[in-house]
C-alpha cells in the first residue's frame, strides 16, 4: 500500500458518525484531498481512507491504534501523515 499526501487538505463531515463501527462517511468536499490511500483525523481518531466516491469515503476506523469514536456533523477532517 502506498499512502498519498496533500498539504493542508481539510473538509468537514456532512453527516454525523453515530457508531464506532461505521466504515462509510460523508464529507462536504473531497476536492483538496489526494488519491487513496490517505490518512485523516477527526477529533482524536485517525482513519485510513481506502476509497473515495464523490463525497462518500470508505474508511478503516481506529487507524494506528487510535480509538474509534462518534463524531458530530460539521466536525473538521484534517489530512494527516503517519
Amino acid at each position: 500500500m502506498s499512502l498519498h499526501h496533500a498539504n493542508f487538505a481539510e473538509t468537514t463531515l456532512a453527516a454525523a458518525i453515530t457508531t464506532t463501527s461505521e466504515t462509510s462517511i460523508t464529507v462536504t468536499s473531497s476536492a483538496s484531498f489526494p488519491a487513496t490511500d490517505f490518512i485523516i483525523s477527526i477529533d482524536t481518531e485517525a482513519m485510513l481512507v481506502t476509497n473515495v466516491s464523490g463525497t462518500t469515503w470508505t474508511v478503516t476506523r481506529g487507524y494506528e491504534s487510535s480509538t474509534p469514536a462518534t463524531h458530530l456533523n460539521g466536525a473538521t477532517i484534517y489530512h494527516d501523515v503517519s
